[in-house]
Protein backbone atom coordinates (compact mmCIF):
# COMPACT_ATOMS: atom_id res chain seq x y z
CA UNK A 1 0.00 0.00 0.00
CA UNK A 2 1.09 3.54 -0.57
CA UNK A 3 3.39 2.66 -3.48
CA UNK A 4 1.58 4.77 -6.02
CA UNK A 5 4.73 6.81 -6.74
CA UNK A 6 7.17 3.90 -6.86
CA UNK A 7 10.04 4.22 -9.32
CA UNK A 8 12.81 1.67 -9.74
CA UNK A 9 16.14 2.79 -8.31
CA UNK A 10 17.76 3.09 -11.74
CA UNK A 11 15.18 5.70 -12.79
CA UNK A 12 15.57 7.88 -9.70
CA UNK A 13 17.88 10.70 -8.81
CA UNK A 14 18.74 11.47 -5.20
CA UNK A 15 15.59 13.59 -4.99
CA UNK A 16 13.43 10.70 -6.21
CA UNK A 17 12.60 12.22 -9.59
CA UNK A 18 13.21 10.71 -13.00
CA UNK A 19 16.74 11.21 -14.28
CA UNK A 20 17.30 14.11 -16.66
CA UNK A 21 18.19 13.03 -20.18
CA UNK A 22 19.05 16.09 -22.25
CA UNK A 23 19.46 14.13 -25.50
CA UNK A 24 16.02 12.55 -25.16
CA UNK A 25 14.47 15.93 -24.31
CA UNK A 26 16.13 17.52 -27.37
CA UNK A 27 14.65 14.81 -29.62
CA UNK A 28 11.21 15.05 -28.06
CA UNK A 29 11.08 18.83 -28.57
CA UNK A 30 10.89 18.16 -32.32
CA UNK A 31 7.51 16.45 -31.75
CA UNK A 32 5.88 18.26 -28.84
CA UNK A 33 4.25 21.56 -29.61
CA UNK A 34 5.48 21.42 -33.21
CA UNK A 35 2.51 22.43 -35.35
CA UNK A 36 4.34 21.72 -38.63
CA UNK A 37 4.94 18.10 -37.50
CA UNK A 38 1.25 17.69 -36.59
CA UNK A 39 0.16 19.12 -39.94
CA UNK A 40 2.63 16.92 -41.81
CA UNK A 41 1.43 13.80 -39.98
CA UNK A 42 -2.21 14.47 -40.77
CA UNK A 43 -1.40 15.18 -44.45
CA UNK A 44 0.88 12.14 -44.70
CA UNK A 45 -1.63 9.77 -43.10
CA UNK A 46 -4.43 11.11 -45.31
CA UNK A 47 -2.38 10.23 -48.41
CA UNK A 48 -0.97 6.98 -46.91
CA UNK A 49 -3.82 5.54 -44.79
CA UNK A 50 -2.45 1.98 -44.49
CA UNK A 51 0.39 0.56 -42.43
CA UNK A 52 3.41 -0.28 -44.57
CA UNK A 53 4.00 -3.59 -42.78
CA UNK A 54 0.57 -5.09 -42.14
CA UNK A 55 -1.95 -3.12 -44.21
CA UNK A 56 -4.03 -2.09 -41.19
CA UNK A 57 -5.01 1.53 -40.54
CA UNK A 58 -1.88 3.67 -40.14
CA UNK A 59 -1.79 5.69 -36.94
CA UNK A 60 1.83 6.82 -36.71
CA UNK A 61 4.45 8.35 -38.99
CA UNK A 62 7.88 6.82 -38.45
CA UNK A 63 11.28 7.98 -39.63
CA UNK A 64 12.98 5.32 -41.77
CA UNK A 65 16.39 6.63 -40.68
CA UNK A 66 16.07 7.64 -36.99
CA UNK A 67 16.84 11.35 -36.69
CA UNK A 68 18.28 11.35 -33.12
CA UNK A 69 17.64 15.11 -32.86
CA UNK A 70 18.96 16.08 -36.31
CA UNK A 71 16.41 18.58 -37.68
CA UNK A 72 17.51 18.10 -41.30
CA UNK A 73 16.95 14.34 -41.07
CA UNK A 74 13.71 14.89 -39.12
CA UNK A 75 12.27 16.96 -42.00
CA UNK A 76 13.92 15.06 -44.88
CA UNK A 77 11.55 14.24 -47.74
CA UNK A 78 11.26 10.49 -48.24
CA UNK A 79 12.35 9.59 -44.70
CA UNK A 80 8.82 8.91 -43.44
CA UNK A 81 6.71 5.77 -43.47
CA UNK A 82 3.13 5.10 -42.25
CA UNK A 83 2.75 2.46 -39.53
CA UNK A 84 0.09 1.14 -37.19
CA UNK A 85 0.82 1.59 -33.48
CA UNK A 86 1.73 -2.10 -33.02
CA UNK A 87 4.35 -2.08 -35.78
CA UNK A 88 5.62 1.37 -34.79
CA UNK A 89 6.20 0.24 -31.20
CA UNK A 90 7.85 -3.00 -32.37
CA UNK A 91 10.21 -1.20 -34.76
CA UNK A 92 11.08 1.48 -32.23
CA UNK A 93 11.88 -1.10 -29.57
CA UNK A 94 13.79 -3.48 -31.84
CA UNK A 95 15.74 -1.06 -34.02
CA UNK A 96 15.39 2.68 -33.31
CA UNK A 97 16.05 2.57 -29.57
CA UNK A 98 19.62 1.28 -29.96
CA UNK A 99 20.36 3.05 -33.26
CA UNK A 100 23.48 5.21 -33.32
CA UNK A 101 24.16 7.83 -36.00
CA UNK A 102 26.00 6.17 -38.87
CA UNK A 103 24.66 2.67 -38.17
CA UNK A 104 23.10 0.71 -41.01
CA UNK A 105 19.33 0.73 -41.31
CA UNK A 106 19.42 -2.51 -43.29
CA UNK A 107 18.10 -4.73 -40.44
CA UNK A 108 15.16 -2.36 -39.94
CA UNK A 109 14.24 -2.15 -43.63
CA UNK A 110 14.71 -5.91 -44.07
CA UNK A 111 12.36 -6.60 -41.14
CA UNK A 112 9.74 -4.16 -42.49
CA UNK A 113 9.91 -5.61 -46.03
CA UNK A 114 9.76 -9.21 -44.74
CA UNK A 115 6.71 -8.37 -42.60
CA UNK A 116 5.08 -6.64 -45.57
CA UNK A 117 5.70 -9.61 -47.89
CA UNK A 118 4.46 -12.09 -45.26
CA UNK A 119 1.27 -10.09 -44.61
CA UNK A 120 0.59 -9.63 -48.33
CA UNK A 121 0.70 -13.42 -48.75
CA UNK A 122 -1.46 -14.05 -45.67
CA UNK A 123 -4.05 -11.45 -46.71
CA UNK A 124 -3.85 -12.35 -50.43
CA UNK A 125 -3.61 -8.72 -51.51
CA UNK A 126 -0.99 -6.20 -52.57
CA UNK A 127 -0.47 -3.23 -50.25
CA UNK A 128 -0.24 0.22 -51.86
CA UNK A 129 3.17 1.82 -52.14
CA UNK A 130 4.06 4.77 -49.93
CA UNK A 131 3.49 8.17 -51.51
CA UNK A 132 6.26 10.64 -50.68
CA UNK A 133 5.29 14.10 -49.42
CA UNK A 134 7.56 17.09 -48.76
CA UNK A 135 7.68 18.07 -45.08
CA UNK A 136 6.67 21.65 -45.87
CA UNK A 137 3.95 22.48 -48.38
Amino acid sequence: MGQRNFQPRHLRTKTGHRQINLERDKRQRLYRGNESWKKFCSRFLAVNPFCYCCGEKAEAVDHVVPHKGDVVLFEKTGNHIPLCNKDHNTITGKFDYNYKVGDSIEPKTKWMNDERARNEIIQSRKFPSVKVLPYYE
